[in-house]
Formats: structure tokens, C-alpha cells, sequence
């Protein structure tokens, strides 16, 4: 499986490079970085595409993602808030999920 998501890779860092100003492409590249465990590089990636198009719930959902397993719990919290703006109840799906079991373990 490695060497597809590296392949995938390959191909997302191309179309980033081609068209640096397309919201998908950045959010591909961080997701395939996602699916690596290389969440430090995929948060530019993911921020960058966010900047692009802010209105993509689940890049946000990916967002929290990153920022958790980066142990960056209170900018993962602020993200969930944000994503609830956009939609409620994936907003409390990933909080759930990602930021509550943080949480309680504290």
C-alpha cells in the first residue's frame, strides 16, 4: 500500500505544482500525507487548501486530525468550533470522536 500512496503522492505534489491556486490539489496532497503519518507536513497542505476554499467541511474534519495527533489539542478544539459553523453534525461527530476522548483522559 505504501508505494500507491507514494505514487499518489507523486501525483498530488505534481498537480500542486502545475496549479498551485486549486483548493483540491493542496487537499489531496495533505490527505495522501495524512494517510502516510506524516501529519507535520500535511498540515500546510491542508491549511493552504483551507485558505482556498474554506468551505470544505471534512478538509476541516481532517484538520482536527492532524492537529490532534500533532498534540496541538487547543487549536484542534478552535477548528471543531469553526467546522460547526459549517456543519453541526460532523462538527459533533469529530468531536467525539477526536477531540473529547483528549479530554477526558486529562
Amino acid at each position: 500500500m505504501a508505494g500507491r500512496a507514494g505514487e499518489a503522492l507523486a501525483v498530488a505534489e505534481r498537480l500542486v505544482a502545475e496549479q498551485p491556486d486549486t483548493a483540491a490539489h493542496w487537499a489531496l496532497q495533505g490527505r495522501v500525507l495524512v494517510w502516510l503519518d506524516r501529519h507535520a507536513e500535511a498540515l500546510p497542505a491542508i491549511e493552504r487548501a483551507l485558505q482556498l476554499d474554506a468551505r470544505d467541511a471534512t478538509l476541516w474534519s481532517t484538520l482536527v486530525l492532524v492537529q490532534q495527533n500533532l498534540g496541538q489539542h487547543q487549536q484542534a478544539a478552535q477548528t471543531v468550533r469553526r467546522l460547526r459553523e459549517l456543519d453541526p453534525g460532523r462538527a459533533d461527530l469529530v468531536y467525539r470522536s477526536l477531540v473529547l476522548p483528549y479530554e477526558e483522559a486529562r
